[in-house]
């Protein structure tokens, strides 16, 4: 199923039953990836609030998913994992729950000069192939600069 950007969604982690490459999500984090790909009826399901299992049985984090819609975070950055077709850079926020970033995302904050250890703005879910991530769509200044500007 293509990303229904009009209804974003990510996998939330229920349990995490493994290690993720040097960061291990606590339960109530965005995990990266999942084997269950919605389908346009799931999707409908995930905005009616009804439960979509992220991984139908896998070894992996029990997950489900969730909507997600653009949300006012705190973020901290915490860490990278490798998997196999992804980098990615993990992100906390102040409850301990964490954020995975592609990438693609990090360039683009570092070339608009924007990156920091600490971020706080507006975040979005977004999806690359098997993957997701969250996008920074506004920067909160005055966080960001602890209200020196």
């Amino acid at each position: 199923m293509a990303w229904d950007k009009d209804r974003p969604y990510a996998p939330f982690i229920l349990e995490n039953n493994h290690w993720n490459g040097g960061v291990t999500p606590t339960a109530g984090s965005m995990d990266s990836w999942t084997l269950n790909v919605p389908s346009k009826h799931d999707i409908d399901r995930i905005w009616a609030g009804e439960t979509v299992d992220g991984n139908k049985g896998s070894g992996h984090s029990r997950t489900v998913f969730r909507p997600f819609k653009d949300v006012e975070l705190t973020l901290t950055y915490a860490g990278f994992s490798k998997g196999r077709s992804a980098v990615i850079f993990w992100w906390t926020d102040e409850d301990g729950r964490y954020y995975p970033m592609f990438c693609a995302e990090l360039d683009r904050l570092m070339k608009d000069g924007i990156v920091s250890k600490v971020m706080s703005g507006v975040w979005s879910a977004e999806k690359r192939s098997a993957n997701y991530g969250i996008r920074l769509e506004k920067l909160n200044w005055r966080e960001a600069t602890d209200g020196k500007s």
